[in-house]
């Protein structure tokens, strides 16, 4: 094998090591990177209430595409939203019909009073029901309500534009002919900071989230 084609080899070798390396050192970076950036996403959404009402569109448009939650369902609403894995087995509600009369026109008014279950276990039946059988223990309510109705209510408090059917509430969604509005629970539902840190070790610091900007209308 004469020179020529020996120094040929050791550069071809030579420049072979230094594309593989600079491609590994690229792809090395990006993967970091990458890495970071998801973690601070995930830091930026967990650091948001609890029930994430606060997400900006990007965010709640990252939760929905992602597959770090999975949806949870109201079909009486015909509503969904992200929650965490655990949330989704924990996570309960109980539905409620009421109706409104508003210049003349009766309006169905659905609601959903959302609770987990791991609350009413470990604070047991008596503290969370009432003799009514009615459940103390929840975590808000969501609303259906007509978007004709909310429109007769801003109408009839016309001196007050961010008065709506919601009054003081989070409207959530826009669904068909209808809007979904969340209140938030009045109190707490444990008596103290220790009790809520015994609960907390009760359920294994499992992971409660729930995301009630995602909602959108159920898929069919």
């Amino acid at each position: 094998m004469n020179k020529k084609v020996i120094i040929g080899i050791v550069l071809f070798l030579i420049l072979t090591t230094l594309v593989v390396g600079f491609w590994f050192i690229k792809n090395k970076n990006k993967a970091a990177i990458n890495k970071q950036q998801n973690q601070n996403n995930k830091i930026k959404i967990d650091e948001d209430t609890r029930f994430g009402t606060r997400l900006t569109e990007e965010e709640i448009e990252n939760i929905k595409d992602g597959n770090y939650f999975v949806w949870y369902e109201i079909p009486e609403l015909g509503i969904r939203f992200k929650v965490s894995e655990y949330a989704e087995s924990d996570l309960k509600y109980e539905i409620v019909d009421e109706k409104d009369i508003v210049s003349g026109k009766e309006y169905e008014i659905k609601r959903a009073y959302i609770y987990r279950q791991s609350v009413v276990d470990f604070l047991d039946h008596e503290w969370c029901f009432n003799n009514n059988d009615e459940n103390l223990c929840t975590d808000g309510v969501l609303s259906l309500y007509d978007f004709e109705l909310n429109e007769l209510y801003k109408k009839s408090n016309s001196t007050n534009d961010m008065l709506n059917v919601c009054r003081d509430t989070n409207i959530i969604s826009n669904i068909g002919n209808s809007i979904i509005c969340f209140t938030g629970p009045q109190a707490s539902n444990f008596k103290s900071e220790y009790e809520y840190n015994e609960y907390l070790e009760y359920i294994n610091n499992r992971e409660f989230k729930m995301y009630l900007k995602t909602t959108e209308k159920i898929k069919k």
